[in-house]
């Protein structure tokens, strides 16, 4: 049996573990704050201060989706006054660029030349220096924006602005467009637009040649234009298939080229005999054929200044301001597509893919075209 230890041998060092009943033995001290970290500071970008870098950042932005300037939506573009083309032949770009600043831009031309895949907000831009917008949008399938509150007052061409837009059906009822000259080609293949357009000042326009070519859904009242200035109709709605509003109260005497006006218009069939006495130019070959017209044989003078067929069979009695002292137009000296001193029409000539500066296009492949730069 171990000997028992004396209580004298046991550690007089022990502790006492018995609760303190004294409130001066908690602890008082908070504990100590972690330091405040400064705010991160954002990264300062450079501003693009020409076209050709400009162009040179949305190529690398393209390719590798960086850029010195920052992410694409915040580049400081206010220096730039020239778009044109900058995104042509880019099918795959569809990044937001709603915050450019584009006040100064004076050329948006070709800008989203067959970017088939763009359809971004761009309804805050101000364009209100922009003189042309011609071939925009040109193929640009997938758009389909609100440019309502666009300030386009300046713009003098929207030549093929909205062609092979699939997709666009906007409303742009509200554009001023009494500075635009040339509109030929603007809703060139647009097989879904079908917006009201009968408040538009067009009195300026010369050329509306192919204006609604193949706009298959198009059928909007436009009878109160002022198309005095026009000189060219060609194919304005061919294969305009809905279309058939009456357009007997414009005055057509200015127009030196009609043919196929309406041809495969299939619904259009509206008496235009009061044009009667209006025309004054032998080129009105197939105006009417493929409509739901009751005489659909080209028009010819059947007097020095009576035109008939115009849709329906015309003659004197259907004109009763018909022009007795009138004068024979002169065409001998004209050109198909010119003009009296046989220089070719502004855009008269063009072909539905062929943008202003004649370089030849190809319609199977509407991104082929690839115009230089300005």
């Amino acid at each position: 049996m171990a000997p028992s230890v004396p209580p004298s041998s046991r550690p007089s060092s022990i502790p006492s573990f018995s609760p303190s009943s004294d409130p001066s033995a908690v602890p008082t001290a908070t504990p100590t704050e972690p330091p405040t970290m400064p705010p991160t500071q954002q990264p300062t970008y450079p501003p693009i201060n020409s076209k050709s870098d400009l162009e040179a950042a949305i190529t690398t932005w393209s390719s590798t989706g960086s850029s010195i300037y920052g992410p694409i939506g915040n580049w400081n573009v206010s220096q730039v006054n020239n778009f044109y083309g900058l995104f042509l032949g880019n099918s795959a770009f569809n990044d937001d660029i709603s915050g450019w600043q584009t006040s100064q831009v004076t050329d948006m031309s070709y800008m989203f030349y067959g970017a088939r895949g763009f359809n971004q907000d761009l309804a805050t831009w101000d364009v209100s220096r922009v003189t042309t917008m011609l071939g925009m949008f040109h193929d640009a399938r997938a758009f389909n924006q609100d440019l309502a509150t666009w300030d386009v007052s300046s713009v003098t061409s929207t030549y093929s602005m909205f062609a092979y837009t699939q997709a666009f059906k906007q409303d742009l009822a509200t554009w001023d467009v009494s500075r635009v000259l040339d509109m030929s080609f603007m809703f060139h293949n647009a097989p879904g637009f079908n917006q009201d357009l009968a408040t538009w000042d067009v009195s300026r326009v010369t050329n509306m040649g192919q204006m609604f070519y193949n706009a298959q859904a198009f059928d909007k009242d436009l009878s109160n234009w002022d198309v005095s200035r026009v000189t060219t109709m060609i194919e304005m709605f061919f294969g305009a298939q809905a279309f058939n509003q009456d357009l007997s109260n414009w005055d057509v005497s200015g127009v030196f080229w009609f043919r196929q006006m309406f041809n495969g218009a299939s619904a259009y069939n509206t008496n235009l005999c009061a044009w009667s006495d209006k025309i004054q130019t032998h080129d009105m070959g197939s105006m009417f054929s493929g409509t739901g017209c009751p005489e659909q044989a080209s028009p010819s003078f059947i007097a020095p200044n009576l035109v008939s067929p115009l849709c329906n069979v015309c003659s004197i009695s259907c004109c009763p301001d018909h022009h007795t002292n009138r004068t024979t137009y002169d065409v001998s000296n004209r050109t198909s597509n010119g003009s009296t001193n046989g220089t070719t029409n502004d855009a008269s000539n063009r072909t539905a893919d062929k943008p202003t500066d004649g370089t030849a296009y190809d319609a199977s492949n509407p991104t082929a075209y690839v115009p230089s730069n300005q």
